[in-house]
């Protein structure tokens, strides 16, 4: 992961409504990007392929200072939650696309953000894999009751998995509304 001393991110915050979002206002983050609070699932996943799954799960924790016995336990909580438990030991090139997809989303979570952003996190897994890691990624929204911030230019996943949908064209909002309402 390459450090940055420029803005890269822009962070949103998301002004509700009774009836759900009613604004989104946006600003560049100028800070260094392990200061953030919220964490990025990567397309590419962006795993560590020189750490165990364990570490790749600590990581962030490690970047925040956190001790290491509540790093390994925290860790290995989540491990557990995404079933990998039997599987903190072995090395990243081992595991299979939604097992590093797992590992990927437990690092992000590790450190209870209260928002998650997620850059087409599905795109390189098999058509029946994605099915399966939608209705996970779903769940485990539901599960923890933060918000997921998902993009994805797969309007057919896009609708099956979220409770809002914002489409955008130029880097600007053009409709937002329930999957229903805006299809």
């Amino acid at each position: 992961m390459a450090h940055h001393r420029r803005p890269l991110v822009t962070q949103c915050t998301i002004q509700p409504h009774r009836k759900g979002i009613s604004n989104v206002v946006c600003a560049l983050l100028e800070s260094e990007s392990q200061q953030r609070d919220t964490p990025l699932v990567w397309q590419n996943l962006a795993l560590f392929p020189h750490l165990s799954v364990l570490k790749n799960v600590e990581f962030g924790l490690k970047m925040r200072n956190v001790g290491g016995r509540e790093r390994r336990e925290r860790s290995m909580n989540w491990l557990e939650r995404m079933g990998l438990g039997d599987y903190a030991g072995r090395n990243i090139a081992q595991l299979s696309g939604g097992e590093r997809q797992r590992v990927a989303i437990a690092r992000a979570l590790v450190t209870d953000p209260e928002i998650l952003l997620l850059d087409e996190p599905l795109s390189a897994l098999d058509a029946h894999l994605r099915v399966r890691m939608q209705s996970e990624i779903t769940q485990l929204q539901k599960q923890l009751g933060i918000t997921f911030a998902y993009v994805t230019h797969n309007q057919s996943e896009a609708f099956a998995m979220a409770s809002r949908v914002a489409i955008m064209n130029g880097g600007l909002i053009q409709q937002i509304g329930s999957p229903r309402a805006v299809y």
